[in-house]
């Protein structure tokens, strides 16, 4: 065996057992319908998408204009096996930080403001509690700034997530297990 392959192989096994660290800032503007998501490994910014939501989708767009759009669709919601993949896959992800930051307002409307800022308070503690619940180890900080002088509704979410190729692969393998028996039994029950 030559020197190339032996570090090739090293190189591989590393690749697949050594933990990779991924960070995620996404910015968006809720007036003007634009945000802009950057992903970076190892402080290198790999990946940088405008986005915009639209009613059933939403588009992101690269630095060289290529556009990509993700349907959204709540209401079929009838594929339980995908729901279940998600769900492994994300047990196997380690969440590190995850930080959002509001500035909301409403020009020359405290009440109004008042009224936005609980709410969003309220919204954005639910949903960092229950990520805190399901992730212990996670780090979460919340913190809205309600703003008087303007309109204005922009979010910065900024998040670090730890994954390894070899999770992935053993918890897809655990799915394709796991459907294959359910599939069984249930073929076994209804024949």
């Amino acid at each position: 065996m030559s020197v190339l392959v032996f570090f090739i192989i090293i190189f591989v096994l590393l690749l697949v057992i050594l933990p990779i660290k991924i960070k995620t800032k996404i910015s968006y503007n809720l007036i003007r319908n634009k945000g802009l998501l950057k992903f970076y490994l190892f402080k290198w910014n790999f990946l940088t998408l405008k986005v915009k939501i639209k009613t059933n989708y939403i588009y992101f767009t690269t630095k060289k204009n290529k556009t990509f759009l993700v349907p959204i669709d709540l209401k079929n919601q009838t594929n339980i096996e995908y729901v279940d993949l998600i769900f492994i896959l994300f047990n196997k992800t380690t969440f590190n930080t995850l930080k959002m930051s509001m500035n909301v307002g409403l020009y020359n409307d405290p009440f109004h403001t008042a009224l936005l800022y609980g709410a969003l308070q309220t919204l954005n503690s639910i949903i960092l509690s229950v990520l805190k619940t399901k992730k212990l180890s996670v780090i979460v900080s919340n913190k809205i700034n309600p703003v008087y002088n303007k309109d204005i509704g922009t979010i910065y979410l900024s998040s670090s997530l730890t994954f390894t190729f070899f999770d992935y692969a053993w918890g897809i393998l655990l799915y394709i297990i796991k459907l294959k028996k359910v599939g069984k039994k249930y073929e076994t029950r209804w024949n």
